[in-house]
């Protein structure tokens, strides 16, 4: 009989493939149809979506988590998510409204828990998450192929983080009054144990025995219970994008995940050639996840190698035109370009506007209508012809990437060395 761990590293390894597969996860909220409070009825939604099992109950009662299968383009990964939200949000018109949004923005009173005993016992062990925690992200999969290669990339991921923290911000009303910071449910994660970076863990047999010391006393039951903003997923053998709050729109999610798979594809490259790609201490990246979730897409971020501080935009262009090589080759520029576009008014701004304007039943009202995608709304076919920002064309001039379309780079490959090969890459985030 295999052990735990080693049966944890056969879907790493099995996960080995000539693009990067992705897959993503959003959690959602219910809200009553007549009134701005929360609506605990996403067990009689999942009922009534029954037997799809992409539509799956959380931690509240009020909320409820989707699936994508798994993908190999950004494309494909827009129109699920397309069709998941019509479907879950037509479903649910009866008894509530759907908000993609990462902490409601009346009532800091999170509601009943799913009796579900997994979600009991998280309750139970951190006792302030009890009477707060409600908290919505988007999770970004990837699949890379090979164990060890999948903890090198881990460890480095760690040190991007904050950026990616920081451009995905969008949650700064929180009990009815803006909250003072660009993402509140990144401070509400803060109530549970391990949250923000995770450590870096340096080899596969580390982290199993990581695993092993949680589990020996019950303090850590499995790696279903890593929350911080990244983790190594061994039920799927995919590395765990979990910094991001959810996005009001498919738009934004598609960029970001592009966002995901190409720096993903740009770190492997690198590792798999033999450069030394750093590994950030857990403290220098820690202090910058606090400035991301203060500041969002407006916060300068400091240098995790000399601590000098650039804005967000800035680092943005600049990894962008970096990724654009292997953007190109799976076919996900695109989203890059558009993700640049949508910086000029971040998530977290575009709500303080509404609240502003209109109050707290303005802002659940404009987020119910923009979380349900509109007919042709979001066309993942033609997002090609959107032009990149001042910033990315200088980004792009700087590393010598161009800032045009590139024919797709058929020699540019993702799979593992082939002496780690083994198996195919249908792995189901």
């Amino acid at each position: 009989m295999r052990s735990p761990a080693r049966f944890a590293r056969c879907a790493f390894d099995a996960a080995s493939t000539e693009t990067l597969t992705v897959g993503v996860e959003e959690e959602f909220l219910v809200v009553d149809l007549a009134e701005d409070a929360l609506a605990p009825v996403a067990g009689e939604i999942i009922e009534a979506l029954s037997p799809d099992k992409s539509f799956r109950p959380e931690l509240r009662a009020a909320q409820i988590e989707t699936v994508t299968s798994v993908c190999t383009t950004v494309d494909e990964v827009g129109r699920q998510l397309i069709v998941s939200r019509s479907r879950l949000a037509q479903t649910a018109s009866e008894v509530g409204r759907i908000l993609a949004a990462p902490v409601f923005p009346g009532t800091a009173y999170p509601g009943p828990a799913t009796g579900r005993r997994r979600y009991v016992d998280i309750l139970l062990d951190a006792p302030w998450a009890s009477r707060s925690l409600l908290a919505c992200g988007m999770h970004v999969h990837v699949a890379v192929g090979d164990a060890d290669r999948a903890v090198a990339l881990h460890d480095r991921l760690r040190s991007y983080l904050p950026l990616l923290g920081a451009v995905s911000a969008n949650s700064p009303i929180y009990g009815g009054e803006d909250a003072g910071v660009a993402s509140a449910r990144a401070h509400l994660n803060q109530s549970v144990a391990r949250f923000g970076s995770p450590p870096a863990f340096g080899s596969w047999n580390k982290f199993a025995a990581f695993a092993r010391w949680g589990a020996a006393g019950g303090v850590i039951a499995d790696p279903g219970y890593h929350w911080y903003g990244l983790r190594l997923n061994p039920l799927h053998g995919t590395i765990e994008v979990r910094v991001f709050d959810v996005q009001t729109d498919v738009t934004r999610a598609a960029a970001l995940t592009a966002l995901t798979q190409s720096l993903a594809a740009w770190l492997l490259h690198r590792i798999d050639n033999g450069e030394r790609v750093r590994v950030h201490d857990h403290h220098r990246i820690q202090e910058s996840l606090w400035l991301a979730a203060r500041d969002g897409a407006q916060a300068s971020l400091p240098d995790l190698d000399t601590g000098l501080l650039t804005p967000v935009d800035i680092q943005l262009a600049h990894l962008i035109g970096n990724l654009r090589p292997h953007a190109e080759a799976l076919g996900c520029a695109h989203h890059l370009d558009r993700l640049a576009q949508l910086q000029q008014l971040p998530g977290h701004e575009q709500q303080r506007r509404v609240f502003k304007d209109g109050g707290l039943g303005h802002l659940i009202d404009w987020l119910t209508q923009k979380t349900q995608p509109a007919n042709g709304d979001v066309d993942m076919r033609h997002q090609r012809d959107i032009k990149p920002s001042l910033a990315l064309v200088a980004a792009g001039r700087a590393n010598g990437s161009p800032t045009s379309s590139p024919a797709r780079s058929e020699a540019m490959s993702y799979a593992a060395p082939r002496e780690h090969a083994n198996g195919d890459a249908n792995v189901r985030p």
